[in-house]
């Protein structure tokens, strides 16, 4: 079992450091945080076993190191180190009471306690990192730009691309941009100038001030 155990780890990090696809900061951040997790979830397993039989026990590390590998895949690449080991720790009590308690009295026939470690573990998981309604894990939260704290909203961005024919209308056209766009807010977009030397419409070959028409 112990065996086992051990290339499902190692393959693990193959699974979540892999997924970067490249030897960069995210594969390593990936390969640091499913360690960590694992690793925690692992020693809060045993600590149940201690503390429910005076010992642990082979099979209860096992179990805890792979419902540590089961929570912190969805976010592996992106929580911070520390909240990696909490992750490790809260997942196994969550567990090991399912297996325990509730799979007996709800007579659930587990006989490998799949439901109980990667249902179980695979839910509490899922309501972690992705029950926030679609707006994902980076809307909504506060950073500190220019010494000032704003609300970041990753808000879509639309792109225009306007040509005018002379410097006066370059003039305006920024000035009416920048009315219709500004809100005091940060995220309130660029404007950027710059000289078009040529233009060509593809479908007729028209250049210069005929291609815009």
């Amino acid at each position: 079992m112990a065996l086992g155990a051990f290339i499902l780890w190692f393959g693990w990090f193959g699974f979540n450091a892999g997924s970067a696809l490249g030897a960069n900061g995210l594969a390593a951040h990936a390969l640091m945080t499913t360690a960590l997790a694992s690793a925690s979830a692992m020693m809060s397993w045993m600590l149940i076993d201690v503390i429910k039989d005076g010992k642990p026990t082979l099979v209860g590390a096992s179990t805890g190191l792979v419902v540590g590998l089961v929570a912190i895949t969805p976010g592996a690449g992106f929580v911070p180190i520390w909240s990696a080991i909490i992750i490790g720790a809260a997942v196994s009590p969550i567990c090991c009471f399912t297996i325990s308690f509730l799979k007996g009295k709800l007579k659930i026939d587990d006989a490998l306690d799949a439901f109980g470690c990667h249902g179980i573990g695979g839910i509490q998981r899922h309501y972690r990192f992705t029950g926030h309604g679609g707006a994902g894990a980076q809307r909504g939260y506060k950073k500190r730009v220019r010494g000032t704290e704003v609300d970041v909203m990753m808000l879509p961005k639309i792109k225009f691309e306007i040509v005018v024919s002379s410097e006066e209308w370059e003039q305006k056209t920024i000035a009416a941009i920048q009315k219709a766009a500004f809100t005091g807010e940060v995220g309130d977009g660029k404007i950027f100038s710059y000289e078009i030397r040529s233009a060509m419409k593809i479908r007729t070959r028209e250049c210069g001030y005929d291609a815009l028409n």
